[in-house]
């Protein structure tokens, strides 16, 4: 290649150089571009609604239960109520009481276990595991219970007339979450001013009419 062939072909590659350049000068100020925006903005996300279970409402509007209203199941004594509810279909109630006994404010919520205790039943045994309600869901709202005063848990029971029929002789009830004892009462009678009579065993029933609900404020 002779000197003037050299020099034509330097002169052709400046321009093709700087192409070259200003392409990729032009990626970097791209590039460049994208950092330069308000810190945060690039990544912010859409609200939340923080703390809110995806098409679950059960307990909506539940208050948490304070560190110092938590008690335990000795702080409790269990007491038996009539009802203000009228029969029905042949299904009676009863209110389960739940007092606080202490000094303080304390807190109960969602769905006890009730259990009704009698006579040794051919078929099922002495004691009858009451369901919770159909429309009771498994977190009640949380009901705070000044000193001295009750929460109250309702129990529907299907009677039976017949003669010979199941009665029970007590009532239990373990507050949800307890490992303690459960709280017991007698089974109101002619002698409590309360006649609950003999009670209809379904304990194998896919819709029984006996069955215990959640706590409700008796203040």
């Amino acid at each position: 290649m002779t000197m003037r062939t050299r020099l034509i072909a330097a002169a052709l590659s400046v321009p093709v150089a700087m192409l070259a350049l200003s392409a990729c000068g032009g990626g970097e100020g791209s590039s460049g571009s994208t950092q330069e925006k308000p810190p945060g903005r690039a990544t912010q996300a859409a609200p939340t609604k923080a703390g809110v279970p995806v098409n679950d409402d059960r307990g909506a509007g539940q208050t948490p239960v304070a560190k110092g209203d938590t008690c335990n199941p000795s702080d409790f004594s269990l007491e038996i109520t009539a009802s203000p509810k009228a029969d029905d279909g042949g299904q009676s109630r009863l209110v389960l009481a739940v007092k606080n006994t202490t000094d303080h404010t304390c807190a109960v919520s969602g769905v006890p276990t009730v259990e009704l205790h009698g006579p040794d039943d051919a078929k099922y045994g002495p004691v009858y595991e009451v369901p919770s309600g159909p429309k009771t869901s498994a977190t009640g709202k949380v009901v705070r219970i000044p000193a001295g005063q009750s929460a109250g848990v309702e129990l529907t029971y299907l009677k039976d007339e017949n003669a010979g029929a199941w009665m029970p002789t007590e009532i239990s009830l373990a507050l949800p979450g307890a490992k303690n004892e459960p709280l017991k009462a007698a089974w109101p009678s002619a002698d409590s001013g309360i006649t609950a009579g003999a009670v209809q065993r379904q304990d194998a029933a896919t819709y029984p009419g006996t069955f215990s609900g959640t706590f409700s404020p008796l203040f």
